[in-house]
C-alpha cells in the first residue's frame, strides 16, 4: 500500500501511498494539472539516458517549479550510462548539484 503506480488507464494508488511510480506522460499530465505538485516531496528520473521529449520537458518543468515556488522539491536524475557531457549539463541545469558516480562492472552477454 505504501508503493503505488499510475499508467494510462490504470492506477494502483491509495491514500497511504508514499511512493508513486508514473510514466513520463503521466508526470507531464500531473504537471499540467498541478504545476506546484501538491504533496510531492521528490521526483526521481530513472534511466535518463533514454532521452525523450516528455522526459526532458518534465525535468525542465520540475526544475522551473523548484526554482520559482518549491525550493524543498528534491530532483534526482539517474542513469547507468550518462556520458560526461550530459552529466555536466544536468549538473548546471540543476544548479550545480552534487554528482555521484558509482563505477560498476560490465558482464559479457552470452
Amino acid at each position: 500500500e505504501t508503493v503505488g503506480y499510475r499508467v494510462r488507464q490504470e492506477s494502483r494508488v491509495s491514500p497511504r501511498s508514499r511512493i508513486i511510480c508514473v510514466t513520463e506522460g503521466m508526470l507531464l499530465r500531473q504537471l499540467q494539472n498541478d504545476p506546484l505538485l501538491e504533496g510531492v516531496a521528490g521526483i526521481c528520473f530513472d534511466e535518463f539516458h533514454e532521452r525523450s521529449t516528455d522526459g526532458d520537458l518534465c525535468l525542465t518543468l520540475c526544475r522551473k517549479a523548484q526554482m520559482q515556488a518549491l525550493p524543498h522539491l528534491r530532483l534526482l536524475v539517474m542513469s547507468a550510462t550518462l556520458g560526461d557531457n550530459l552529466v555536466g549539463e544536468l549538473s548546471s541545469l540543476l544548479g550545480e548539484c552534487p554528482t555521484l558516480i558509482s563505477d560498476g562492472r560490465g558482464f559479457p552477454v552470452k
